[in-house]
């Protein structure tokens, strides 16, 4: 049988996203996450990832056929491995509607009354849309996607008459600087997930995390470079680890490694180490060092506009340059040696991060969707 529709006071909502993943991705968690929130508020939710995002090739130039093949052959993989069905590293509600199409062409989608668009080449792909006005449309935008379009296509987006939402002030002042106008509402931290189990004063304070990740974007050279300059000056230095890729380096037997940690891993992860290492250049928010704050570690990270969105350096992180293996080391020796400083500014942290809620982020989303779904109109159910 099919789903009863819902309520006439909230509008379909679809959430148009590019290939699934089996491993954890920051952007797909928060969108994963608004789904179940909606869902259990009365809005009919679906989501739908692409294998191609555009579809097939326009021309038959041979890169794009090349890439269109190998598209076509990974899709006929991720379905022997079972990868078109719900990724299991997120619990989604049972009411979400999940789907992976070969592409987010309009016959492909479901039908809705706004599709909630990330990630720059999909949301091009939207723009493109015959029957679904612009109006019926959100851009998401996560973060600057200078990598994925040319800066003048990306202005292009920002500037177009589709509604957008930034995660960040800072991608915001960016959609401003093309000509746009964007909402900001901040991502959330699940506060019953991440939590202090152990209390920041009772921690081996040699102990330090890392995220592992080989984006160069994330730049965990430097971090590698700022641990093994700890270590020389302090002998008692620990680090752990956790990310969802292979470990692509040998590591000294200092350095453990989790990968595709549980839940209940990656919790205690947080609350095994005394200090958290944020290494990214560039993050539209910068989820990793929102949890830590959570659990109760102290947060050392680089100056990059998304941490800014919660590490004010001095008050609630040390705060240091993009890049800089030392200014990074000497500031994880700063609270590993210097115990009161550490649960100082781990408590500062964690209270900070208390006000970015689920409820809060979510009241702003469906004040968006109801805003857009007036402008827009309901279509047939």
């Amino acid at each position: 049988m099919p789903d009863p529709p819902p309520p006439a006071s909230r509008p379909r909502v679809a959430f148009l996203l590019p290939a699934t993943s089996r491993t954890p991705i920051g952007g797909y968690k928060v969108f994963y996450g608004y789904a179940n929130a909606l869902a259990a508020d009365g809005y009919g939710v679906s989501i739908v990832h692409s294998f191609t995002g555009s579809g097939w090739p326009r021309t038959l130039a041979w890169p794009r056929v090349r890439d269109a093949a190998r598209t076509l052959l990974r899709s006929f993989w991720h379905r022997l491995r079972g990868w078109h069905r719900a990724p299991p590293w997120f619990s989604l509600d049972s009411r979400v509607r999940f789907r992976v199409a070969w592409s987010l062409s309009e016959s492909r989608l479901p039908p809705a009354d706004l599709y909630l668009v990330s990630n720059a080449r999909t949301v091009a792909a939207a723009h493109r849309f015959r029957s679904i006005p612009p109006e019926r449309l959100i851009h998401f935008v996560q973060g600057h996607e200078t990598w994925a379009l040319p800066p003048a296509e990306l202005d292009a987006l920002y500037r177009s008459p589709v509604r957008k939402i930034a995660i960040s002030g800072w991608l915001a002042r960016e959609i401003e600087k093309a000509g746009g106008s964007a909402t900001v509402i901040p991502n959330a931290i699940d506060t019953t997930r991440f939590r202090i189990d152990v209390l920041p004063g009772e921690r081996e304070a040699h102990c330090v995390g890392m995220l592992f990740h080989t984006a160069a974007v994330k730049d965990v050279d430097t971090g590698f470079r700022a641990l093994q300059l700890a270590k020389a000056r302090e002998p008692r230095l620990r680090a752990r680890l956790f990310g969802a890729e292979p470990m692509n380096r040998d590591l000294p037997d200092w350095i453990s490694y989790v990968r595709n940690p549980s839940p209940q891993q990656l919790l205690d992860f947080y609350n095994g180490i005394a200090v958290f290492l944020g290494t990214s250049r560039q993050e539209g928010w910068g989820l990793t060092v929102g949890e830590a704050m959570a659990c109760g570690a102290a947060v050392v990270c680089t100056d990059n506009d998304g941490y800014a969105e919660m590490a004010i350096d001095g008050r609630t992180a040390k705060v240091v340059p993009a890049g800089d293996a030392e200014r990074m080391a000497d500031a994880l020796l700063e609270l590993v040696h210097d115990d009161a400083e550490r649960i100082r500014l781990a408590r500062a942290g964690h209270d900070h991060i208390q006000s970015f809620t689920w409820a809060r982020s979510v009241a702003l989303l469906e004040a968006q969707l109801q805003d857009a779904w007036r402008e827009g109109g309901a279509v047939g159910q």
